[in-house]
């Protein structure tokens, strides 16, 4: 420490002029207010941005040519044996420089620093802890530059054939960086890169100041030497932590179904025994992938990223095909994104990309019922286009794009049907609703039907029946019917299901026989009705205290699920659901704390079907912690799909 300490006290001495330059420096801020071309209303604040201009460039210019100096200079004058002529071992030569080298690019910048502060007691790094950071951050970056001018001095005065080693390693080094920097933030895994880039900050300044340590000491005057020492002992840790680095990404962003904590996003296929869903991954920080997940199997494919994927996946009505819009190539920020598909029926089913791209701020896509063919809008525009070949098949303008809204579906493969809203009240949120079909063969769109009175978002509640061609409609428009079915190309009403004058508010959907089930809410009891398929009552079930149920899919022919809630809240700690069997007209609650999936304030997703009995839908639930569990109906035991986190919460509508 001795040896340091002479060669530091002797490296200042010699450049003792740096700090008398530094206070020169220092009366130049109490001249900035006076230069007009400046600009700047406040005296203070412009000096203190000036202080900290000269002071940053200060250390900059020093960090720069003491660096490139203090070692590499002094072995190619032959100037470095003067130090071990004298009883000082290597570490202590190079520890004694570096000290030198701190001083000087901390002290002499806070030389010019510090008049300003003092003229400005409120200014300073003890005013707020941003600008302690700041310093901070800018002290530790002129070390690190006057660790790293060092060896990049000693690599071109050497000029040894080590210089072309250091030349590919750090393209190297520079492009795995850049793989696993790219592969994180591409997947949204923001918390796992700081925690990267934190080590690589930590990794790089350790190792170039242990490498300058390393030439001195070992090279000693001999360049070419420390030269191919200093290469060595810098380049073989850097690669280590940027190959570790390659390994950790690959390891955050391909999580498997048991690394998953709480499910959020739900959606599922209204036929078969695939849904999706986003879950945090554990030990990943911020990254929540999505996964698609047969709940019969565990099979699943990977989704990446939730914000990509989650509002705009869409299965096909079989249940067999599922599509997403999935990332371009890695670093891609133009803003469109590639339809990914995965065919469900394989045995391992694996994501496609096909030749199709869409704006990422398209909504909604929609499959057709055997999957062959997308539709997607944008920016007021319809389009369909065939999957396997990527081929625009047909397209058209909407009339009024920003009045359509998501409700919108497959008829067959060749008719789209859906909905726009048309306000006639001046604040917007009172019109009708248009329903309008287009034949993808002959490219023609046309009105087909108009519901009315509605309001803005009752589209939103829109379910179909696709075997009747029915709709079930509900609205809270004053004066019309709260609940009714409906033709489905003309809207015209065919029964009301729950007349305004009752006080009943409730949802009701569409069973697998054709009849339909109203779950209803009335001055805090609950009841089912089910109802013939032309609206005509058949029987009741009071199911006891409650503000508002609704039904959520026959978990098997003949066995409803309904689920019910209190007003304030739908989170499935606070839901209870029974099993209605609707043949014996009794119900079976079961334990508290889950819901299936078919429970749907989860998403929102107008004209949807209501799923098939024995589907994942109705076979998976969510659980009071966020959860999921498959229930089996015949034996009532359930199975862990995905552990659960108590602190997910869920949208409510």
């Amino acid at each position: 420490m001795r040896g340091a300490l002479t060669v530091a006290s002797r490296e200042l001495v010699e450049r003792r002029n740096v700090f008398v330059a530094a206070a020169v420096v220092a009366v130049l801020p109490f001249l900035a207010p006076f230069a007009s071309w400046l600009g700047g209303s406040n005296p203070a604040e412009l000096r203190e941005v000036v202080a900290l201009t000269l002071a940053t460039a200060f250390a900059a210019a020093l960090a720069l040519g003491y660096g490139a100096a203090m070692i590499s200079g002094e072995l190619k004058e032959r100037r470095l044996g003067f130090y071990f002529a004298r009883p000082l071992s290597g570490l202590a030569i190079w520890g004694g420089k570096l000290l030198a080298g701190v001083v000087l690019v901390w002290v002499a910048p806070a030389i010019v620093l510090i008049p300003t502060w003092l003229a400005s007691p409120s200014s300073g790094p003890w005013s707020s802890m941003g600008d302690a950071w700041l310093l901070l951050v800018i002290a530790a970056a002129a070390v690190f530059l006057l660790a790293l001018v060092h060896a990049i001095g000693i690599a071109l005065r050497a000029r040894s054939p080590w210089l072309v080693v250091d030349v590919v390693t750090l393209v190297v080094v520079a492009l795995l960086v850049r793989s696993m920097a790219l592969r994180l933030l591409d997947e949204g895994a923001t918390d796992a890169w700081k925690w990267t880039l934190s080590g690589l900050l930590v990794a790089v300044p350790v190792a170039v100041v242990v490498a300058g340590a390393v030439q001195v000491a070992s090279g000693r005057t001999d360049l070419r030497r420390g030269h191919r020492l200093l290469s060595l002992t810098l380049w073989i840790p850097l690669l280590t932590v940027s190959l570790v680095g390659q390994g950790y990404s690959w390891w955050v962003v391909h999580p498997t179904l048991a690394d998953l904590r709480g499910a959020t996003e739900l959606c599922s296929a209204t036929r078969g025994n695939w849904m999706a869903f986003s879950g945090r991954a554990q030990g990943r920080g911020d990254y929540y992938p999505g996964f698609l997940l047969d709940v019969r199997t565990g099979r699943s494919v990977r989704l990446g990223r939730s914000d990509r994927w989650h509002s705009q996946l869409a299965f096909s009505a079989d249940g067999r095909h599922a599509a997403w819009l999935g990332a371009g190539s890695p670093g891609e920020r133009g803003g469109w994104a590639e339809l990914k598909v995965a065919d469900l029926d394989q045995p391992e089913p694996q994501p496609r990309t096909t030749l199709i791209s869409f704006p990422a701020s398209v909504y909604p896509l929609r499959l057709s019922p055997d999957g062959s063919r997308v539709a997607a809008i944008e920016t007021g525009t319809l389009s369909v286009s065939a999957i396997a070949s990527g081929a625009l098949l047909a397209s058209v303008r909407l009339p009024d794009g920003r009045a359509w809204t998501g409700a919108i579906w497959f008829v067959d493969n060749e008719t789209l049907r859906f909905c726009r809203f048309e306000p006639s009240s001046a604040d917007g949120q009172v019109g009708a609703v248009i329903i309008s079909e287009f034949d993808v063969a002959g490219r023609r769109l046309r009105d087909t039907g108009r519901i009315e009175p509605a309001r803005l978002y009752d589209w939103v509640f829109l379910q179909r029946d696709p075997k009747a061609d029915r709709l079930l409609w509900r609205t809270r428009t004053p004066g019309a019917p709260g609940l009714s079915l409906r033709e489905g190309a003309t809207g015209r009403l065919l029964a009301e299901l729950a007349p305004p004058a009752d006080g009943w508010r409730g949802s009701a959907a569409f069973l697998s026989d054709g009849t339909i089930a109203v779950a209803e809410s009335k001055d805090g009891r609950l009841r089912l009705r089910i109802l013939t398929a032309a609206a005509e009552p058949l029987w009741s079930l009071d199911l006891g205290p409650g503000d508002r149920a609704k039904p959520a899919g026959e978990i098997a022919p003949g066995k409803l699920l309904v689920v019910a809630s209190s007003r304030e809240t739908w989170s499935p700690g606070n839901a209870r659901t029974w099993v209605v069997d609707l043949h014996a007209r009794d119900a079976e609650r079961l334990p508290a704390g889950s819901v299936p999936l078919a429970w749907m304030p989860l998403t929102f997703d107008g004209g949807r079907l209501d799923p098939e009995p024995d589907s994942a839908a109705t076979r998976t639930f969510l659980t009071s912690d966020y959860g999921l569990v498959a229930f089996d109906p015949v034996t009532g035991t359930t199975r862990m799909l995905v552990a659960g986190e108590p602190a997910f919460s869920l949208f409510d509508p």
